[in-house]
């Protein structure tokens, strides 16, 4: 991979998303503070799983969630803006290869995820700081910075892949809100899977965004639904199998304006 044009596309991808820094940041920093408001603080004196507080319960789901999304949106957005625009030929005609353009688009997404989930975590720790007294700090950082990587880097190169094909902005916007946005919900976010039948169970653990969030949850406060080492293997197979798949779409796609 040639340093300097992956350089130059990730800074480029950076600096788009800052620009719209609205609604790149304070738009989840809003949707997460409301989250929390309406579930965390209304529950957090009734209810808990694993003996955590539902405000504390909340925050690990909400920073993966916040993860996956911007993740998503930044790669499959700037793809189609650039479509839009007719300069996304330009990926093809500059010397970028596949690996140069995939990596750039992932990495700028991965680190706008990592903003986004600082900016949760903030948020989370002075409603856990406000509503019950405690603070929010992860028991092992390491891992929880493995698992915004590896959350960023795999919904950026699948924002890739869906961005390289998709023609219209309906499109990304359709597989967001009915395909991303129910399996993030579905995967444990705001409840444990432990409370679900038997048979709905087993459909949860089919979900990859499970492992995601279970994970997340692990590395804060060291409690979790499954093995912390299934959740690090599922992620990271994830990751490699959606790579290849992007790698694929970008290598063969026309990168025409529509």
């Amino acid at each position: 991979m040639r340093l300097i044009p992956f350089k130059t596309l990730f800074v480029k991808e950076c600096r788009r998303f800052l620009r719209v820094i609205g609604q790149s940041i304070f738009t989840p920093m809003v949707t997460s503070s409301l989250y929390l408001l309406i579930f965390g603080v209304s529950l957090s004196k009734t209810l808990q799983f694993f003996s955590l507080n539902y405000l504390q319960f909340l925050v690990p789901g909400l920073i993966m969630m916040g993860v996956i999304n911007n993740a998503y949106l930044n790669s499959c957005s700037s793809l189609i803006i650039s479509k839009y625009y007719g300069d996304i030929e330009d990926l093809k005609t500059a010397p970028l290869s596949d690996f140069v353009i995939i990596n750039a688009l992932s990495l700028a997404s991965c680190v706008r995820g990592i903003i986004v989930a600082s900016v949760i975590f903030f948020v989370g720790e002075v409603f856990s700081e406000l509503c019950i007294g405690s603070t929010l700090l992860p028991e092992r950082p390491l891992l929880v910075l493995y698992f915004l990587i590896i959350a960023g880097c795999s919904f950026g190169v699948l924002g890739a892949a869906i961005g390289a094909k998709a023609k219209t902005f309906e499109m990304l916007n359709s597989i967001s809100q009915f395909i991303l946005l129910p399996l993030i919900y579905l995967g444990g976010v705001f409840y444990s899977i432990n409370y679900l039948p038997p048979f709905w169970q087993k459909i949860a653990l089919c979900n990859p965004m499970f492992y995601y969030i279970d994970g997340m949850r692990y590395a804060f406060f060291s409690v979790s639904e499954i093995s912390p080492i299934l959740s690090f293997s599922v992620t990271l197979v994830f990751f490699l199998s959606l790579y290849g798949i992007a790698y694929k779409i970008v290598a063969t796609s026309s990168f025409k304006r529509p």
